[in-house]
This record gives C-alpha cells, structure tokens and sequence, in this order.
C-alpha cells in the first residue's frame, strides 16, 4: 500500500517516535519489574537463609604444614 506524500510523511514520523517510546517505555516496565519483582524475591530469600538454622559445620579443609623448603615451592 502506498501512500500519498503527506501521509506517508506521517506514517515515517508516527513508526520512529513508536519505536523511540517503545524503547524507553520497555526500559522503564524492565527496570521497575527488575528493582520490585527480583528485589522482593531477593529480600525474601535473604530472610529464609537467616531463618534458617546452620547444619553441621564440617569442612574438607586439611591444615597441612610445610616441613622444608623445597615443600613450599610446590604448594598446588
């Protein structure tokens, strides 16, 4: 479909400021549903892991001491 001048002026005006308003208007809905739907689940998951109470602490973690130098060369 093509249109006369005038119109399709327009028409070319309307699509660029929709795109431009788009774009700011998805980067607000993103922001707010961001900042309100992830923060609240954030602050909900952060009062869970307080209220919830610690297990056995155990580690894996083996102190180890060096006995001479050349030991220390070689940690890993």
């Amino acid at each position: 479909m093509r249109l006369p001048p005038p119109f399709s002026w327009l028409w070319s005006g309307w699509m660029a400021f929709s795109h431009l308003l788009g774009k700011v208007m998805s980067f607000i809905i993103l922001t707010v549903f961001w900042l309100i739907g992830i923060g609240i689940y954030g602050i909900i998951a952060k009062l869970i892991k307080v209220a919830k109470p610690k297990k056995n602490l155990q580690t894996y973690w083996i102190p180890s001491q060096p006995q001479t130098a050349e030991d220390m060369q070689r940690q890993f």
